[in-house]
């Protein structure tokens, strides 16, 4: 309810601003977003899988949110299915004007839930491939994507990356920090790592503190990957790739270590 607020007091701070959003925003709050300085704030909105059982209403609610920002906001999507056809995202784009850019993560586990993860290491070349499909929809409507945490190189053949980089998607395959701060101002690492423990935001001079405490923490996995030829491989060693998503690596040492359980690795 008061998201102008924080808004305009970011702002008033010298901050840039990042919002992610489903769309189901006040119309008010959209119009008031747009107006700002696009320089200053970027909107991203997470649309949801195709066929997911959205009541019309909200379906509605999320196509006004999509008009209402036209040239402003950019879209964004996480795959949590290695065989979802991605292309829809480059169709979504051209009609409503989106930002050329868009947001493209994956879907992560938590490390204190055993369920099975919808897409695993496994799942990964079958993910690159929608991946290079899109980008080929893409380089034709002069869009690009970034892509999100969590992703390895080695998803990609050399010949997919040359393509990916021609048609210019951005791509970074990281794994850190991005300090979460809570309403209590309690921070955690990510989401995915929040049962490895929090910390208190007031306890911290500055966000360097919190990242250095939570990489002192997760040091021992950050050597290890999410396959067991991250150990030998050459971009993870000289820091091209971080081995994918540490919550994947915790829970697989969990498992193969059942005397320690997955809530406190």
């Amino acid at each position: 309810p008061k998201i102008t607020m924080m808004v305009d007091s970011l702002l008033a701070a010298g901050l840039n601003i990042r919002i992610f959003t489903g769309g189901l925003i006040p119309e008010a709050v959209a119009v008031y977003l747009r107006a700002l300085d696009p320089q200053r704030i970027r909107v991203v909105i997470n649309v949801p899988v195709p066929g997911e059982n959205l009541a019309e209403d909200k379906r509605g609610h999320l196509l006004r949110t999509m008009s209402v920002l036209s040239g402003f906001a950019a879209l964004g999507f996480t795959i949590c299915d290695p065989e979802m056809d991605l292309r829809f995202l480059a169709d979504l784009a051209v009609r409503f004007d989106l930002r050329r850019t868009m947001r493209i993560g994956i879907t992560a586990p938590r490390v204190d839930s055993m369920a099975k993860p919808p897409i695993g290491p496994a799942d990964y070349r079958a993910v690159a491939q929608r991946i290079l499909e899109l980008s080929a929809v893409c380089c034709g409507g002069g869009l690009t994507a970034e892509l999100d945490c969590g992703f390895t190189r080695c998803m990609f053949t050399d010949e997919g990356m040359d393509l990916l980089a021609a048609r210019k998607f951005r791509l970074v395959f990281t794994c850190s920090p991005v300090v979460d701060i809570g309403p209590d101002l309690s921070v955690w690492s990510c989401f995915p790592l929040m049962a490895l423990g929090r910390v208190y935001l007031r306890d911290f001079s500055n966000r360097d503190e919190i990242v250095r405490h939570f990489g002192k923490q997760q040091r021992a996995y950050r050597n290890l990957g999410v396959y067991e030829r991250c150990m030998s491989c050459e971009h993870k060693r000289c820091g091209a790739c971080a081995g994918g998503c540490l919550a994947h690596v915790i829970r697989s040492f969990a498992q193969d270590h059942a005397n320690i359980p997955a809530t406190t690795a």
